[in-house]
C-alpha cells in the first residue's frame, strides 16, 4: 500500500470514499483512507479485521459544547 497510495491533505474527499475509490484513486487523505483499503484487503484475503476508530475525549467535548476543533483521532 505504501508504494502504490499518495498522501494527499484533501478535506473535501476525506471520510467520503469507498476502498474501491480510494484504491483506483491512488490517492489516501490519513489514516482513515488507510486502515479501510487495508481492512477491505485483508478481509478479502481471509483475514478477520476490526476497524477501530478513536478520538480524544477533550474532542468529543468539543463537538457536544458545538465547538469546532480539528479531529483528534485516528483509525487502526
Amino acid at each position: 500500500m505504501e508504494n502504490n497510495l499518495k498522501y494527499e491533505n484533501n478535506n473535501n474527499i476525506k471520510f467520503t470514499r469507498t476502498a474501491t475509490q480510494i484504491m483506483n484513486s491512488g490517492i489516501y487523505t490519513g489514516c482513515s483512507d488507510f486502515a479501510l483499503l487495508f481492512e477491505t484487503i485483508a478481509r478479502e484475503k481471509g483475514i478477520p479485521t476490526i476497524h477501530l476508530q478513536t478520538v480524544r475525549k477533550k474532542f468529543v467535548q468539543d463537538l457536544q459544547s458545538n465547538i469546532q476543533t480539528p479531529i483528534k483521532g485516528h483509525h487502526f
